[in-house]
């Protein structure tokens, strides 16, 4: 079995800046159901979901400051309220227009949806393509032996065509390929649909392996300033009245230090990783101050539960409603 899963918040910003170019917003409805029925018609897959963002995100409440520049950057000449109006009727009308699934959930970010429903079916051996551009989304580009599974990210693009797969995927899916008779995708006894779209992204767009451990430690480590995510340390300069975080040179240096320490691979959901990053952090930093110390931990805390795409961090209410519906779908 394979799965489909768009970000829906990509799509609709795509499509917004596309139709504002040529002043046709009105057309955002029919240009986002002529989107998805196109990437329908071009995918193969068993369920075909529209991931999207529903109210304010659980992460406001632990961390006010969260993504608090986005609206202070967006172009304020376009009438959001016209837009999210005809998107809210675009999500309402799209299973019956498209067949496709939308999926969302009160306090969840489109990222949380997704995260979720690939995991969710990862445990199944279900694989997944996830049709998006944020970078964010790469940590769940992975794959499996024990059950089979793969994940796989591509752009909906027509210019500057992406493909990311997990390192070692090529290989993994060599080995996919060998094993006809298994059932790797459920309800098929037969895998090469996938395998043979799966080929034939790759023979179309810029094949991009990627290492989720090593980006997700440097952006928990120097913070995101796209989403308002502070550096776990800055050193200060009084007389100017500036501080300095971590830059991402700095936390390469970090992770190669903790991985010289700690080789094995990285399990961020545990408080060794926190006590390790910070112990590094401490070391690379030259910090004394058991305040600064205390601090860098906390850092280390909140940034973990705010950019890592699992449901450890997720609230148990809402991680189990978003659950119940998945399960609706696989």
């Amino acid at each position: 079995m394979e799965n489909v899963i768009i970000d829906g918040n990509y799509l609709l910003n795509k499509a917004v800046f596309a139709l504002h170019k040529v002043k046709e917003l009105d057309k955002l409805k029919v240009s986002l159901n002529y989107t998805v029925k196109n990437l329908m018609d071009s995918t193969a897959y068993t369920n075909f979901v529209f991931a999207s963002d529903h109210g304010s995100s659980w992460r406001k409440t632990i961390f006010p400051e969260y993504k608090a520049n986005r609206k202070e950057n967006r172009d304020e000449t376009l009438d959001w309220k016209f837009i999210y109006q005809m998107y809210e009727e675009f999500k309402e009308e799209l299973d019956t227009n498209t067949g496709a699934k939308v999926l969302q959930h009160k306090g969840a970010e489109g990222d949380d949806v997704i995260s979720q429903f690939v995991q969710r079916s990862n445990l199944k051996g279900y694989s997944n393509v996830i049709i998006a551009s944020d970078r964010d989304l790469l940590q769940l580009v992975n794959y499996s032996y024990s059950p089979d599974y793969i994940n796989v990210m591509v752009n909906e693009e027509y210019k500057n065509r992406k493909i990311y797969i997990p390192l070692g995927g090529e290989a993994f899916l060599d080995e996919l390929r060998s094993k006809n008779s298994k059932n790797v995708f459920f309800m098929s006894k037969d895998n090469s649909h996938f395998i043979r779209y799966v080929d034939g992204e790759m023979a179309t767009r810029e094949i991009l392996e990627v290492f989720s451990e090593e980006k997700l430690f440097l952006k928990i480590v120097a913070g995101d300033g796209k989403d308002n995510v502070s550096s776990t340390h800055y050193k200060h300069n009084l007389e100017k009245g500036t501080k300095r975080g971590i830059g991402e040179g700095t936390a390469k240096k970090i992770y190669k230090r903790y991985k010289e320490i700690n080789p094995e691979p990285i399990n961020f959901k545990s408080k060794e990783f926190i006590t390790r990053s910070k112990n590094v952090i401490i070391e690379n930093r030259k910090i004394q101050e058991e305040t600064v110390v205390k601090e860098v931990q906390n850092s280390l805390i909140l940034n973990t539960k705010l950019i890592m795409l699992d449901e450890a961090f997720i609230p148990k209410e809402l991680k189990n409603d978003l659950n119940d519906k998945i399960d609706l779908i696989i």
